[in-house]
């Protein structure tokens, strides 16, 4: 399956913009952070220590969450300030 994925996490080295990764059917979103790992050289650590906000197709998901052929997945950090 094709992936987008897009990370907003300061700290995290990344490739600028939108990036496609192939992830096998039935992947999860935790899946699909270790491959953009993999093919990126981003510790997957940097990710998993952090409190993330993840969004897939314009709505809230959790790691564990299976993904689908096409999905869009936005990782954010929380927000804070006033």
């Amino acid at each position: 399956m094709q992936i987008e994925l897009n990370i907003f996490i300061s700290g995290v080295e990344r490739k600028k913009g939108k990036v496609t990764i192939e992830v096998p059917n039935g992947a999860t979103v935790k899946e699909a952070l270790k491959q953009y790992e993999k093919e990126y050289n981003i510790p997957f650590a940097v990710l998993n220590e952090k409190e993330l906000v993840i969004i897939v197709n314009q709505t809230p998901a959790k790691p564990d969450d299976v993904l689908a052929d096409k999905d869009s997945i936005k990782i954010f950090e929380p927000l804070t300030g006033g």
